[in-house]
């Protein structure tokens, strides 16, 4: 027999011997419960849940897996995520927006009295968050609207942040109410300081989809944007 196939035939035997012990229930058992302490870490510390045993098909899967590891050997020397509220801790992350309900929000915006060309700009608004935690263990996130216009909130009971947009000020303040974020927000025309809108917001991760779930609730009605991990 070739030598060139011998090899092979060692190593295919080798690795048939290494799966089959591998899948014993007392080593299955072992490794599933390191799997998840893994995966726990994973996504404690890079907003990131890595995914084991399925194939590799792209250069940003290598580089979050690889992010994953780096972050787990900090995890194991002890090191540990810093967020007071770790039922939050599946938002932490990239996200970039991935719908929108645009009949309701533009239904919305007519009846608070916006002309067309507003509308327009509000319709096609997209939105990217990066959810991280601050120096104090808070939940922040930075938002990004219209590519330019960047905002920093912190989640916690009673900060308040304020946006200023196309003639708007929207003044927002936080609180956390179980595993939801709220915030009650004042919609102001920035020229004269009259109100335009009051609205609450509730955020949540949507666990079935991976998806954070932005609704906002006025007296004009109501509507959900939606957000995908990056």
């Amino acid at each position: 027999m070739p030598i060139f196939l011998l090899i092979l035939l060692l190593g295919a035997c080798a690795l048939a011997l290494t799966a089959f012990i591998w899948r014993l229930p007392c080593l299955q058992r072992r490794h599933d419960r390191m799997k998840d302490r893994l995966s726990g870490y994973a996504v404690i510390l890079t907003g990131h849940s890595p995914s084991f045993g399925e194939v590799v098909h792209d250069a940003r899967h290598h580089w979050h897996v690889a992010s994953s590891a780096f972050h787990l050997l900090y995890a194991a020397g002890g090191y540990s995520c810093r967020l007071k509220h770790l039922e939050f801790v599946k938002m932490l992350g990239q996200w970039t927006q991935s719908s929108v309900e645009a009949e309701k929000l533009n239904a919305i915006l007519k009846l608070q009295g916006l002309p067309w060309l507003v509308r327009e700009a509000v319709l096609r608004m997209s939105i990217e968050v990066l959810y991280q935690v601050d120096a104090e263990g808070e939940l922040e996130s930075i938002t990004r609207l219209l590519h330019t216009i960047t905002v920093k909130s912190t989640f916690a009971d009673g900060s308040v942040s304020v946006t200023r947009m196309l003639g708007f000020k929207n003044v927002g303040s936080f609180s956390i109410r179980g595993k939801v974020l709220h915030t009650k927000g004042v919609i102001l025309y920035e020229a004269s300081g009259s109100v335009m809108s009051e609205n609450e917001t509730t955020i949540w991760h949507e666990e079935g989809e991976d998806e954070i779930v932005i609704r906002t609730v006025s007296r004009e009605g109501a509507y959900d944007r939606r957000l995908r991990r990056q």
